[in-house]
């Protein structure tokens, strides 16, 4: 009976673990834990208990835990980086203004987020808003327009247009002085040639639509 006794007793011996290796496992358990908090949003101490922790977590549970993939820092906040043609981001509201209607999230008024999609199509819009001036929209599709004032009687000018388009899509030109009749011709080389008569005042205004590369 005893040699029995003493079987146990040994084979007990090889399986249990140390008590100091159980604690040691739990404080690096611990650490981790503690670490992982603090990352999330959490201030915890070095030293705090697993109490603690759960406590802590809890406080969590409700907290951003990433925006599009994108985790917070120690202070639990979250930074986006601005939308390129290849990844969404944010958008300012100036750019939200230039193209409306991207997003629930963003507004006129405030910035929000934006896809890499409309980023590319923002990207593709151009301007100069000037009395001689052009809008070139995603497709690449340009509208060019400007005036001149009359000053002879029949009257021919040639005009360069801002940029030389690669299509013409249509020519068209009026005056502020119904006397006057108008042609205009040209726009594949990168000017247009308007010929005016019936009168030697009035303002011109031509506009092509076309197409750039």
């Amino acid at each position: 009976m005893a040699e029995f006794h003493a079987g146990i007793s040994t084979e007990r011996r090889q399986t249990v673990m140390p008590l100091s290796h159980v604690l040691t496992n739990l404080d690096d358990a611990r650490d981790t834990l503690v670490n992982s908090i603090n990352s999330r949003g959490g201030n915890l101490e070095e030293s705090a208990t697993l109490y603690q922790c759960a406590a802590a977590v809890n406080t969590l549970a409700s907290g951003v835990l990433s925006i599009n993939g994108h985790l917070p820092d120690e202070s639990g906040s979250v930074t986006m980086p601005d939308a390129t043609q290849s990844a969404s981001g944010l958008m300012s509201a100036e750019d939200k203004v230039k193209l409306d209607g991207l997003g629930e999230n963003a507004t006129q008024s405030s910035s929000g987020l934006m896809s890499a999609a409309d980023k590319a199509k923002l990207d593709a819009v151009s301007a100069d808003i000037n009395p001689i001036g052009y809008l070139k929209l995603p497709g690449n599709l340009i509208f060019q327009w400007g005036s001149y004032s009359l000053s002879s009687n029949p009257d021919s000018r040639e005009i360069t247009l801002p940029v030389t388009v690669t299509a013409t899509y249509g020519r068209f030109a009026s005056s502020s002085n119904s006397a006057v009749k108008l042609g205009i011709a040209g726009a594949s080389e990168g000017k247009i040639l308007i010929s005016a008569s019936g009168a030697n005042s009035g303002v011109v205004y031509w506009m092509v639509i076309g197409k750039v590369e």
